[in-house]
């Protein structure tokens, strides 16, 4: 007997994190927050990725800044071709770029995990069209990136909070009009 196969397993491993949800007949799902849920998401996300971007005005290197604007540049580049999908990564991978420079293995890992438990919400939305063009989303990575070159804390901070909420808003109002 050599037990579940590699894939059941690892779907096993994302349900026991939530992340996917099995319904009462073996069905797997993705995580599809409420609005309470996809609030208080927001409200942890905020508070994780500010403090991970405050370790990371400490300890970035310029090889990290590099490889930072590099992101961003990919970002708008997907953005001014209307790629949404590529905006979907490109946009994780800027984060990403930036909690990594922060040198926080753990802090990090948490991140990631509400990422993947949030990422098919966002991404539903950023996928949007409509949505990508009633915001300007790159301002605040602008901000963020002059921010960190000038290590000014509350600047990044700030950036951070504004890019998490700029599109947050937006789905939190859409589930709770679903739901009213």
């Amino acid at each position: 007997d050599t037990g579940l196969t590699p894939a059941r397993e690892a779907l096993q491993r994302l349900v026991a994190q939530k992340i996917l949800t099995s319904n009462l007949n073996s069905t797997i799902t993705v995580f599809d927050p409420t609005a309470k849920e996809f609030l208080e998401f927001t409200r942890i996300r905020i508070d994780l990725e500010c403090l991970a971007t405050e370790w990371a005005l400490k300890n970035i290197c310029p090889e990290q800044l590099q490889v930072i604007l590099s992101m961003n540049d990919k970002y708008k580049y997907a953005l001014s071709n209307q790629n949404w999908q590529q905006v979907v990564a490109a946009n994780e991978e800027f984060h990403m770029s930036i909690y990594e420079a922060a040198n926080m293995p753990n802090l990090l890992e948490i991140i990631q995990t509400i990422w993947l438990k949030m990422g098919p919400t966002i991404g539903q939305y950023l996928l949007k069209k409509d949505v990508i063009e009633s915001q300007d989303l790159s301002d605040h990575h602008d901000i963020l990136i002059e921010a960190l070159e000038s290590k000014n804390e509350r600047a990044a901070q700030n950036a951070v909070k504004k890019d998490i909420d700029i599109l947050a808003n937006y789905i939190y109002k859409t589930k709770l009009n679903k739901i009213l």
